[in-house]
């Protein structure tokens, strides 16, 4: 559904998915499991640990020196927390930030599957507002 939501939105602002990287800073899929009252045990998503995501900084430093994008957009935390100093992506979503150790421009966002779990206009309006930032900076780079 996240993959849906992000191919629309890239739409939207004239890009299509064949003219972007998608790549993650961790490089397998972290599970949680829990078992139930009922003894069921059920196995979820969850962020990667910061020990997991460093165990590919070469890897992913390596693609983006291959890949050599003009910009690098980050969704969610992890990404941003990896690519630049910031803590929490409600402070600096919707900007563009310089990355001095990749020479890379960073513009985080918020990963689509918040609209999910953010069901509000006022979400919903940031997140457009946001994707159309984003069309700026893509002309000015």
């Amino acid at each position: 559904m996240a993959g849906e939501t992000f191919e629309g939105y890239l739409n939207s602002i004239g890009v299509t998915r064949n003219n972007v990287r998608i790549t993650n800073t961790c490089f397998f899929r972290p599970i949680k499991t829990k078992e139930g009252k009922t003894g069921r045990t059920t196995t979820s998503n969850r962020p990667p640990k910061t020990s997991e995501v460093k165990l590919f900084k070469e890897v992913l430093d390596d693609e983006i020196a291959l890949v050599n994008p003009k910009i690098i957009v980050t969704l969610g935390n992890v990404p941003l927390k990896r690519l630049t100093e910031f803590k929490s992506i409600g402070e600096c979503h919707g900007n563009l930030y310089f990355n001095e150790e990749l020479q890379k421009y960073i513009f985080p966002m918020y990963h689509p599957s918040a609209l999910t779990y953010n069901r509000n206009d006022e979400f919903k309006a940031m997140y457009e507002q946001d994707w159309l930032k984003l069309k700026e900076a893509l002309k000015t780079l």
